[in-house]
């Protein structure tokens, strides 16, 4: 619950010990639920104390990398590894900032370094799959997603990417299971998108058009100027 625990904690944040374990947790909620600028207050606090703790390093890579700061963010990630080279998700955080700076080649890499130190680290495994798929590299994309959502079975983003993949695969009924899935779970227009259009090879006209009239209402609407 992290939101709770940083709303707790950020009222009193200059008055907090120097007791690691409680720095660490004010950080880490207050990083995860949103509030990087504050979060990043405290780990430099802990980094000023002691600037070997690898899951510091960790934790202000991923607040510099949510205020869009990320030569920040690589330098402290490469920190975190430099100290200890299986630190959990640090080859994660790597991997999403390449994916935001579109190098796709090397996100891939990071996100397979993390599988590799993180075995069955599912964002990571979502994400190398996502990344396989921008890189045309279906065959390589759909196992990574199938074991996702065989795992995560609630993990709408998975189903919807893995529908797509096998849609352009021509596996229209796999397709189609996948995107009712990734809908039922969240729905978004995209994925109403993808199943109209799968419809559409079943020969289900009637659903292709209930699906695009769920796309037309879900699609973010233009902005139109007030002038």
């Amino acid at each position: 619950r992290f939101g709770d625990s940083a709303a707790t904690l950020r009222p009193v944040l200059d008055q907090l010990s120097d007791n690691a374990g409680l720095l660490y947790a004010a950080g880490v909620s207050l990083v995860r639920s949103g509030d990087a600028k504050n979060g990043a207050r405290v780990f430099s606090r802990m980094v000023a104390k002691d600037q070997n703790v690898p899951a510091v390093h960790l934790m202000l890579g991923e607040a510099h990398a949510q205020q869009q700061e990320y030569s920040a963010a690589l330098a402290e990630f490469a920190r975190a590894l430099q100290l200890d080279p299986r630190t959990a998700e640090a080859h994660y955080g790597s991997g999403m900032v390449a994916l935001k700076e579109g190098k796709l080649d090397t996100s891939a890499d990071e996100f397979q370094k993390e599988l590799s130190v993180n075995p069955g680290y599912i964002p990571a495994e979502y994400q190398l799959g996502y990344v396989r798929l921008e890189m045309h590299q279906a065959d390589t994309a759909i196992p990574l997603l199938q074991d996702v959502v065989n795992r995560q079975p609630n993990h709408s983003d998975a189903h919807y990417e893995l529908g797509k993949a096998l849609l352009e695969q021509g596996k229209v009924k796999d397709a189609i299971q996948d995107l009712e899935t990734s809908i039922h779970l969240r729905p978004t227009d995209y994925a109403y998108y993808q199943l109209s259009v799968a419809y559409r090879h079943e020969g289900r006209a009637n659903d292709a058009e209930h699906a695009m009239l769920m796309y037309q209402k879900l699609r973010p609407k233009p902005h139109v100027s007030q002038q």
